[in-house]
Order: C-alpha cells, then sequence, then structure tokens
C-alpha cells in the first residue's frame, strides 16, 4: 500500500502498536483500524492551514522586591524543555463527524504505560518530514483538548477551524 500523500492524525493503543508487523506502517492502520485515523484530504475538503513547532522554556521567573521598593526578577532554571506541535485544521461541514473522533482522541488515556508511555498520538505529515511522530515505545504526542471556532465561509459553507495542541515525549530527544 502506498504511503499516503496527504496528513493524517492518529492514535496507537497496545493492540496496533508499531512493533506489530500488521500495523508497523501508518497505511496498515488507516486500513485495518479507521475509527482511530483522521485522514485529511483537499478533496473533503478539509486542509492543515498551518503546522507550527514550539516548546515552553525550562525557566521561572521569581519578582522580588527590597524595602526600598526596587523590583527584582530572578531566573531559575526547573527542568528540561516541553516541545509540541500545534496544528490548525479547516474542516467543512460535511466532515463535522471528524471533531467527534478529535475529541475522543483527547479524551482517552494519551499515555500507556506498557508500550507508549510517551504518547499514544502520531502525526503524519509528507510534505514536512520534520512533523512526522509515529508514536512508539520511545516516542510518542499527547494532545490536549482541540480549541474549534464556528465559522460560515463566503461561500455560505459550515465549517470548524480547529487548533490542535500536541506534546512530544520520547527518550534522549535531539
Amino acid at each position: 500500500m502506498p504511503t499516503p500523500n496527504y496528513p493524517v492524525i492518529y492514535y496507537r493503543d497496545n493492540d496496533t502498536r508499531t512493533a506489530l508487523p500488521s500495523f508497523d506502517t501508518v497505511e496498515k492502520l488507516i486500513a485495518e483500524k479507521p475509527l482511530q485515523v483522521i485522514e485529511i484530504k483537499d478533496e473533503d475538503g478539509m486542509s492543515v492551514i498551518g503546522v507550527v513547532s514550539a516548546g515552553e522554556d525550562n525557566d521561572v521567573a521569581e519578582p522580588i522586591f527590597s524595602s526600598e521598593g526596587i523590583k527584582s526578577i530572578f531566573k531559575q532554571q526547573v527542568g528540561a524543555i516541553n516541545e509540541g506541535i500545534t496544528v490548525t485544521l479547516m474542516i467543512p461541514q460535511p466532515k463535522f463527524s471528524d471533531l467527534i473522533k478529535l475529541k475522543s482522541f483527547s479524551r482517552q488515556p494519551n499515555i500507556e504505560r506498557a508500550y507508549h508511555e510517551f504518547g499514544t498520538i502520531g502525526f503524519w505529515f509528507p510534505t514536512v518530514p520534520a512533523f512526522e511522530i509515529d508514536p512508539t515505545n520511545v516516542i510518542g504526542l499527547t494532545l490536549k483538548p482541540p480549541i474549534i471556532e464556528w465559522g460560515v465561509e463566503e461561500v455560505g459553507q459550515n465549517f470548524a477551524r480547529v487548533t490542535l495542541n500536541f506534546s512530544l515525549g520520547g527518550v534522549d530527544l535531539k
């Protein structure tokens, strides 16, 4: 089966982990477990309108006022940087069923200690391979609840603009 040439958001569980030959690729997961997959195809009117790599630093600011009223801000490092990916989608009304899937992806356990201890969520983005994360026992994504904005396009079709915030976890990330 050819590799999809469109973005895919999906989750894996212990029954669909990459170590199993029947699920070792994204396309096999798409074919066998469609309820665990959201395919973002242009022909369906869905599109990725932005992908951003960002993170949270590990610095904490501690403001202190002296007895004279002078403010000083001390910085302290409290851990490692937490990386993430933010994806913005446009979903037309005929595909609103995928919104329910996205919500369910964020509501289910995003960590499985047996095999996916860093995250069960995967993101396939063929035009920018640096953003592709397939969850395994050494790397994965977790998903916060989606931010959904409702609107109407100029042509009168209802749509949802959806912002997804993924957090990256893994071993020996470089």
